[in-house]
């Protein structure tokens, strides 16, 4: 049979492990994957029907507060005051209901200035309200 060594006189087993076995499967697999890797990267072609669907507008851009550490504010980088707060974004949500404002306070400043401003959106009518932070880097 082919297990035992060319000499006679040694009629030990062999201790030593075939491979080649190994080495066959593994190349057969190989193959397989060769061949069949291209029939997975292609995709199903589908004809997709034609309608014609209104053109769907990006949302708005936000509005901007930015509420400084001594109280002051700015709306869109004007220097606004409260009363001129209010006008202007009742102005905004009568033009566009689905307006979004973002508050940017300093570290700073009380929160009672921020209070102030969400109570002055709220009675302009505008519900989305978002703030603004710088994301912690973990630097300090």
């Amino acid at each position: 049979m082919g297990f035992g060594r060319f000499s006679s006189r040694d009629s030990s087993p062999i201790n030593d492990i075939n491979v080649v076995p190994l080495v066959d499967v593994l190349l057969v697999l190989l193959v397989v994957l060769i061949v069949t890797t291209p029939l997975l990267m292609h995709g199903v072609k589908v004809e997709l029907p034609k309608t014609s669907a209104s053109v769907i507008e990006p949302p708005q851009k936000p509005l901007t507060l930015s509420i400084q550490a001594d109280g002051s504010s700015l709306l869109d980088d004007n220097k606004v005051d409260n009363d001129t707060i209010t006008s202007t974004l009742m102005e905004q949500s009568k033009r566009s209901p689905e307006i979004q404002l973002l508050i940017k306070a300093d570290r700073e400043v009380p929160y009672d200035y921020v209070a102030k401003a969400m109570a002055l959106s709220a009675q302009a009518g505008i519900t989305k309200i978002g703030f603004v932070n710088e994301p912690d880097c973990g630097c300090d």
